[in-house]
């Protein structure tokens, strides 16, 4: 139980213990991460180098080239898995994610065609903004088409699903009509990889991330309400259209922004939620914070298997996520009712 004058919940044991734990598997997997590569570190060298007590070349391999790429992968995680979260509580459909709507197909079609068509033209630093745009404007075409006194759930799913196809079709169409060396930077954005990371893009995202706090934290009544139905939604003063689209921007700007820098990472918005949801339940003060930590924690594990597996190559994590996430979401449809 929490309460002080202001706020009273009641929180599952059971739910906080399972949250305890992923927090420390991901605390785990971040350390272990840091500590491998061509150069191994031990566990406790790496503690020690990320508290300034490790010597001048374990602090350059740790915070110039280890650091950047684990923390973008723990912020790419946590905005992919919110935005799972939100997605589907808004449309009440379990395979609903960010992927399945549309979103990232439209982000994805906006950094194809910067590549493609505009390369040294547009700086790449410019690439999050145009990325964003591209999920913006998907979104919201995908939520005029599906209008119809309001918006169904069901509706606006189905649209998406036509909407990505055609997107997909249109990029396809781009990436063939171009040179090859165009078409091939083209594929390695959109195969999803932590590689170019730095500091710079770090930062970036962290003031994204945060901006976009306060509206998380106002939009969990919203999420909680129209998860019930819209009946119950009204029931309890939520209005519905405008909280809704509300809700789908802010996961489009979590979604958009999470693979901006490194590119498409499919199924960690439909996986997350689902994960978080079988240890934690579906109460939300702890399945956005689980989802989060989930979705982290699978892209760090991710990326250390990409690193692992054939190594001295590595595998982008989009290849990796894409290769757990389609079997994950054919069982998904094969179970659920």
């Amino acid at each position: 139980m929490v309460r002080n004058a202001w706020v009273s919940h009641l929180f599952p044991r059971k739910g906080v213990i399972s949250l305890g734990i992923v927090a420390l598997l991901l605390v785990v997997s971040v350390v272990v991460a840091l500590g491998t590569g061509s150069s191994t570190i031990s566990p406790w060298r790496v503690v020690q180098t990320l508290a300034g007590q490790g010597d001048v070349t374990e602090s350059l391999i740790i915070n110039t080239f280890r650091l950047p790429r684990v923390l973008m992968a723990v912020m790419v995680g946590t905005g992919l898995g919110i935005a799972g979260v939100i997605m589907q509580g808004l449309v009440r459909n379990p395979l609903a994610s960010p992927d399945v709507l549309g979103v990232t197909d439209g982000a994805s079609f906006v950094a194809v065609s910067i590549i493609t068509l505009f390369s040294g033209s547009i700086s790449m630093m410019l690439m999050p903004a145009f990325v964003f745009a591209g999920g913006v404007i998907t979104v919201m075409a995908i939520y005029f088409i599906a209008w119809n006194n309001g918006v169904a759930p069901r509706r606006m799913i189905l649209i998406g699903i036509g909407m990505g196809s055609l997107l997909t079709a249109a990029r396809t169409v781009m990436m063939t009509m171009s040179s090859i060396d165009k078409t091939a930077a083209a594929q390695v954005w959109l195969s999803g990889s932590l590689n170019t990371a730095n500091w710079q893009q770090v930062q970036i995202l962290s003031v994204w991330y945060l901006l976009l706090v306060p509206f998380l934290i106002l939009a969990m009544r919203s999420l909680t309400a129209q998860s019930l139905g819209d009946d119950v939604a009204r029931g309890l003063g939520s209005r519905l259209t405008p909280e809704r689209f509300g809700l789908i921007m802010l996961s489009t700007a979590l979604a958009t922004g999470s693979v901006a820098f490194c590119g498409s990472i499919g199924f960690v918005g439909l996986m997350a939620p689902h994960i978080t949801r079988r240890l934690l339940g579906n109460m939300p003060e702890l399945l956005l914070p689980g989802a989060a930590m989930v979705g982290a924690l699978l892209v760090v594990v991710s990326d250390l298997a990409g690193r692992l597996l054939l190594a001295p190559l590595e595998v982008p994590v989009g290849i990796l996520t894409a290769a757990i996430g389609g079997p994950y979401f054919i069982y998904l449809l094969v179970t659920k009712k």
